[in-house]
């Protein structure tokens, strides 16, 4: 099992992408686990868009989720 990654306060593209990779995720997929677009994925991504504190707190929940699913399928603890 790989550790979580450690999120600063603030999120920036290449954070998203860290995490995309980590867990395997393409930017359609990450995109529809925040709620958004993948273009807005692919901005945050490219670093041509910042992330709103809004999308942020997605993206960070959605990264503590996918480390929780890890742990539960590994048998391990984040």
């Amino acid at each position: 099992m790989t550790d979580p990654i450690a999120l600063p306060p603030v999120i920036t593209g290449e954070h998203v992408k860290a995490i995309m990779v980590r867990h395997g995720l393409s930017q359609g997929q990450m995109a529809d686990l925040i709620g958004t677009h993948r273009v807005i994925v692919n901005r945050w991504v490219g670093g041509h868009r910042g992330l709103s504190q809004e999308s942020a707190a997605k993206v960070r929940l959605v990264a503590e989720r996918l480390a929780s699913n890890d742990a539960v399928s590994t048998g391990g603890t984040t």
